[in-house]
């Protein structure tokens, strides 16, 4: 576990470091489509990690949707629908692309899911 804790913070790093990119003038599809990828990254290693928490109580969640629902059943996460959101936008920019979504999910990657994904990594810590 604290191995991948390490890595979160690594990833989360990097991420929060995209995010002024979000507000620069300069911010273009480039950009956006740079922020959208790092939060990726970071989705997967937060319910990856969720997964390996919860393993570790002996409850079983094989899928980030069974993760976050699980670890919000655990209170491990207090918000389980804005991790439903960001699950949607993670599952949604994986699979296909369209300009009008990359911008939505941009707009709620800057805003909404890297507090989301630090408070799951200062939580980590104690873990």
């Amino acid at each position: 576990m604290r191995i991948m804790y390490i890595m979160l913070n690594i990833v989360l790093g990097f991420f929060e470091m995209a995010i002024p990119a979000c507000y620069s003038p300069a911010h273009n599809e480039f950009t956006r489509d740079a922020v959208i990828q790092r939060f990726e990254f970071s989705f997967e290693l937060a319910w990856t990690m969720l997964r390996l928490r919860l393993g570790d109580e002996g409850i079983d969640a094989p899928t980030p949707r069974a993760a976050i629902r699980e670890a919000v059943a655990a209170q491990l996460l207090d918000d389980g629908d804005r991790w439903s959101d960001m699950l949607r936008y993670r599952n949604e920019t994986s699979h296909i692309y369209d300009e009008a979504l990359a911008r939505k999910v941009s707009s709620f990657v800057c805003s909404t899911a890297l507090p989301l994904l630090k408070a799951l990594g200062e939580q980590a810590r104690s873990w």
